[in-house]
């Protein structure tokens, strides 16, 4: 005997689906001393459901850093993020973008 499994009422979308408001994000970040970080920003970036603000490194050579993150936003077309590095005082520079 075969049995066949049907769903009788359509499955119904959740109310919100219909919603298209993005997450705003801030990445504060490492990036450079593995791939971690390297893969979030990407995602990030790529992803519809979140609208990247702001990237700030705040950790080791955060120079370093912040030139990592400013090209890989070059390179996926999102120079409009602005890129900000703390030094270890929590003085702000900005990279890039006039700042």
């Amino acid at each position: 005997m075969r049995y066949v499994n049907k769903i009788s009422a359509p499955i119904s979308a959740s109310p919100c689906s219909n919603v298209h408001k993005k997450t705003p994000v801030i990445l504060d970040t490492d990036i450079g001393g593995d791939i971690d970080d390297t893969w979030a920003l990407a995602m990030m970036l790529k992803s519809p459901e979140l609208d990247v603000k702001l990237v700030v490194t705040a950790t080791g050579d955060t120079t370093y850093r912040a030139k990592i993150v400013a090209r890989m936003l070059e390179i996926g077309g999102r120079t409009d993020v602005p890129v900000r590095e703390l030094s270890n005082l929590g003085e702000e520079r900005g990279v890039g973008q006039g700042a």
